[in-house]
């Protein structure tokens, strides 16, 4: 698949697949934990989360090594922009 592939809340962009959590869940910690193992990223739209999810999303990636980015805003344009960025610094 190439950019702007989408199903439901997953897209894939420049050969990368992007997972997203719009923070509603029932599955609480089990959802966000199972999301999060898929991933290589995380990034956080600080705009968009309360302290609660926050604080899993830190613990989780923590426990599992996974980078942990934070996007000032609601936009998804700059949060992928955000993890081009991390692997680019880290590639």
């Amino acid at each position: 698949m190439d950019a702007h592939t989408h199903n439901r809340s997953n897209w894939w962009i420049s050969r990368s697949y992007i997972l997203f959590h719009n923070g509603k869940s029932k599955g609480g910690k089990k959802e966000l934990k199972h999301i999060i193992q898929k991933s290589d990223c995380v990034v956080v739209l600080l705009g968009a989360v309360g302290h609660v999810s926050m604080n899993i999303v830190k613990d989780i990636c923590k426990k599992k090594g996974i980078s942990l980015l934070f996007h000032n805003g609601f936009g998804a344009s700059g949060a992928i922009q955000l993890c081009i960025d991390h692997f680019k610094q880290t590639a």
